[in-house]
């Protein structure tokens, strides 16, 4: 995605009325949001319950890293060259593609 994160409300909101349509591109923003929201809940509950501390960085690289691993079970993303640009990005492998 080309644009700049905003306040959460503005992205839940952006989030719903963009991502619609099938395809890497849609499917990628949900994984990285989805595990954005989970990441960030497990670390507030961490941090409350368990009395452990997360740096961002930590928080960052889980996600990326979990959405690089669910991308390499999916069997055929596409060549468009939107595809391999974000592939690039995440640092996924075009043998995904």
């Amino acid at each position: 995605m080309s644009r700049r994160p905003r306040e959460w409300e503005h992205e839940i909101t952006w989030a719903v009325q963009h991502l619609k349509k099938k395809g890497f591109p849609s499917a990628l923003y949900k994984l990285a949001m989805a595990g954005a929201v989970y990441y960030i809940w497990k670390a507030r509950n961490d941090s409350i319950f368990g009395n452990k501390q997360y740096c961002p960085d930590s928080i960052y690289e889980q996600i990326v890293k979990d959405v690089r691993d669910r991308v390499f079970s999916w069997r055929n993303c596409g060549r468009s060259p939107v595809n391999r640009i974000l592939s690039s990005d995440w640092h996924i492998s075009e043998k995904v593609m």
